[in-house]
């Protein structure tokens, strides 16, 4: 597979391929390469252990992915895909002085343990576990959290934490699943030392070089 895509790649003069990604970062994407004991969630994909081992694993890695501007039709696709599972008391949203949006915190009851039990299926009786799942749960999937950037490094991203803490003692939540971060995002990394934590999975984005034809 990785062999035709190098070959039509090739074709179109390109000089590398990368991946696994997505078309934005709302996307799967990423590799599973630590943590595949561990469940998952809904935002991210599985793989099984030996799937990195058939990529170029020396050569050096890059920026995962970049970000692009969303078009209408992406705007509403990822409503779909995600706002019909979404409890509107998990989301908290901070307004500024002009009551415009200053930051945003979108989270969920996780959904991983009931697709398990329903084995991926809604029908006959999948959607009861999850129902079930979504009214009760002490495990919480966060999903997105967004601050204005006129906003960043003033505290505005501690407000949404501290909201959406209030939320899960309200909700007897006891853990948060924080799904995939760069290894290079220190800033949304930094938060986490203030919580009892543990990183139990990691991800790859792969650069395979290859040579356009002459």
């Amino acid at each position: 597979m990785i062999e035709t895509v190098e070959k039509w790649a090739k074709e179109k003069g390109m000089e590398a391929v990368h991946g696994p990604l997505g078309f934005t970062d709302l996307d799967y994407e990423g590799m599973l390469i630590e943590g595949f004991e561990e469940p998952g969630t809904m935002a991210t994909i599985y793989n099984y252990p030996y799937y990195p081992e058939h990529l170029v694993l020396g050569e050096c890695y890059q920026d995962l992915y970049g970000v692009v501007p969303l078009s209408e039709k992406q705007v509403d696709l990822y409503i779909k895909q995600y706002f019909g599972f979404i409890r509107p008391d998990y989301i908290s949203i901070i307004l500024d002085s002009n009551d415009s949006i200053a930051a945003f915190g979108i989270s969920m009851p996780s959904l991983s343990k009931a697709l398990q039990k329903s084995k991926g299926r809604l029908f006959p009786f999948g959607f009861i576990h999850l129902l079930k799942a979504i009214k009760k749960n002490n495990l919480i999937d966060m999903y997105l959290i967004g601050v204005r950037p006129d906003l960043q490094g003033k505290g505005v991203n501690s407000i949404i934490i501290n909201e959406l803490y209030q939320i899960f003692v309200k909700n007897n939540v006891t853990i948060a699943e924080t799904n995939p971060e760069l290894e290079t995002n220190f800033k949304v990394q930094s938060q986490w030392k203030h919580f009892e934590h543990r990183q139990h999975k990691r991800r790859r984005c792969y650069i395979r070089q290859i040579s356009a034809p002459q």
